[in-house]
């Protein structure tokens, strides 16, 4: 990781460094030395160098300068070589423990133990809480000097409204209404030293939690606003907020597990729906690239995706971009496919309307299977190919062409034999919905006339047109036959 002068002079705590840092810039990757060959000095290195040549102060006499832009760390009465191998350690300390701590929320190890490694680094106490402001780890409780804060989060492990509630400043002497995504340095009006560093924690963009550190001076706060983003990322990764049974998850994780099939508890599941604060029935889409198949194309998508369809859910899945979304929003987001490129390379499916969260395994597979039932790039919904598929499976049956209610073999027939309209009557009386009315009129026959019809119909077959089953049966086989 690039460093800072705040961390260098941290790590360099042992020669009590003389501090003057203007900039809190994190853009150091290496070590210079001074020299009059440089015409300039990069802001990518700290230069090391003997001091008296820029200070007439005899006290600096035998002090070692590490400069930086307008920042400068001096070091009185350090040996040169071992000063230099001591700016050498620094990136390779700073750089194991952002190694180490993403390698613990790779492995999704607890936030015990992700903590244990800030209080190696610090003494300051920090806290992690959840969304809600509940308390799910903390770091050197004891050192806590808010007697408030500290009996609040022992006796109700929670971060209450008298704490979070108070008016805070950021470093520039603005109200701060709300954490941001990047670490802040928060205090209370007139108190400059004493303050919190505090940040979201983002599982892929999304807030899951929120940390708070309590640094003992400015200087560890400077300190802090450079190490947190590592530690944060960790600490998103802890397995308080990725275990399968964790309703902490974030909602683009639990999404891709139960696109994976996975099994969550019923409170995970609830939690989800009640985060996702959709208004109607969600659907599920699935982009497929017909051309262009590579994962960059897949990121951009998405990417564009989320910033014309606000308050989706999107991700990769297999081969696919996949979205879950309002099915009000549909409207829109096919007029902006159509009127952009991505229509003449992508394929889109449409699932049916879902009810509940553990349906979207199968609003998956809908989805799919509308995406594949067109052969050049469009927009096709699952609902429109359902019963064309359901009926052309089932005529490819030679049996179920053989199961097919009797009437309508025997009534075509019998208008064959006696130049009668029976089969004809029955089809349009079973696709009114049995509306005597809707049927005489798409005839063009009287009502009278429709109702002999129907008793013939029924004296002829045998057959109940007030049984359900019956009509359905009789309305299955008319559209498997085709007539």
């Amino acid at each position: 990781m690039k460093l800072s002068m705040y961390l260098i002079a941290k790590y360099l705590k042992k020669y009590n460094p003389e501090c003057h840092i203007l900039e809190n810039r994190q853009s150091i990757k290496g070590v210079r030395f001074f020299s009059d060959q440089l015409p300039s000095f990069s802001l990518d290195y700290v230069y090391l160098g003997t001091s008296r040549d820029y200070y007439q102060d005899p006290k600096y006499e035998d002090a070692l300068l590490l400069s930086n832009g307008q920042n400068q760390i001096l070091c009185r009465g350090a040996d040169y070589e071992e000063l230099l191998n001591d700016v050498l350690s620094a990136f390779e300390y700073y750089n194991v423990l952002e190694q180490e701590l993403l390698s613990m929320g790779n492995r999704h190890e607890t936030l015990a133990q992700m903590l244990k490694v800030l209080e190696e680094v610090t003494e300051d106490p920090a806290a992690v809480f959840d969304l809600e402001g509940n308390l799910i780890g903390i770091a050197s409780p004891s050192s806590i000097r808010d007697p408030e804060f500290l009996e609040t989060i022992r006796s109700r492990r929670i971060l209450g409204t008298n704490i979070i509630g108070r008016v805070f400043e950021d470093m520039d002497g603005q109200i701060s209404h709300d954490l941001t995504d990047e670490p802040q340095f928060l205090h209370t009006p007139g108190s400059q030293e004493q303050g919190a560093i505090a940040l979201y924690l983002c599982q892929e963009g999304e807030r899951v939690g929120f940390i708070l550190l309590f640094p003992y001076t400015r200087q560890e706060a400077m300190v802090w606003l450079c190490l947190m983003p590592v530690f944060a990322k960790a600490f998103a990764q802890a397995s308080e907020f990725t275990a399968v049974s964790s309703s902490l998850q974030g909602k683009q994780s639990i999404f891709l597990r139960l696109l994976q099939k996975e099994v969550l508890p019923a409170p995970v599941l609830a939690k989800f729906e009640s985060r996702l604060s959709f208004t109607s029935s969600p659907v599920l889409l699935v982009f497929r690239a017909v051309m262009i198949q590579n994962h960059t194309f897949r990121s951009m998508l998405c990417k564009e995706l989320s910033e014309q369809a606000g308050g989706c859910l999107l991700c990769e899945y297999l081969q696919d971009v996949v979205m879950l979304t309002e099915d009000a929003a549909l409207r829109f987001l096919r007029t902006y496919l159509e009127n952009s490129i991505v229509h003449r390379n992508v394929s889109i499916g449409v699932s049916m309307p879902l009810q509940h969260p553990e349906e979207i395994p199968v609003a998956y597979e809908q989805a799919v299977f509308a995406v594949e039932a067109a052969d050049v790039p469009a927009m096709r919904w699952c609902r429109e190919l359902a019963l064309p598929y359901l009926l052309q499976s089932l005529r490819k049956k030679e049996m179920a062409l053989k199961l097919l209610h009797p009437a309508l073999l025997f009534l075509e027939d019998y208008d064959r034999e006696n130049q009668t309209d029976f089969l004809e009557t029955l089809k349009v009386f079973l696709t009114t919905r049995c509306s005597q009315k809707e049927t005489a009129d798409r005839l063009h026959i009287h009502l009278n006339t429709l109702k002999y019809r129907l008793r013939r119909i029924s004296d002829l077959c045998r057959t109940d047109f007030k049984d359900p089953e019956e009509l359905f049966y009789m309305e299955l086989s008319i559209y498997l036959k085709g007539v």
